[in-house]
């Protein structure tokens, strides 16, 4: 079912960007590569861990449609 598909994607708190705080500092080192679909921003951490924000235009619906 998709429920059951969705709950395998969740990533755990601790590895997400959450505040405004922690994207803004990571667009502001500029550390980005890309295409027409995909912009990823990149920032190294002292926690050990990689973390994920992800930010979504848009162009690509309203916010009940970026938040599927």
């Amino acid at each position: 079912s998709e429920e059951a598909n969705s709950s395998r994607l969740k990533i755990p708190k601790s590895r997400r960007l959450r505040s405004s705080l922690d994207f803004a500092e990571t667009y502001a080192l500029k550390h980005k590569a890309g295409n027409a679909y995909l912009l990823i921003f990149a920032a190294r951490n002292e926690i050990g861990s990689t973390r994920i924000g992800l930010s979504v235009s848009k162009k690509n619906g309203n916010s009940v449609v970026r938040h599927r």
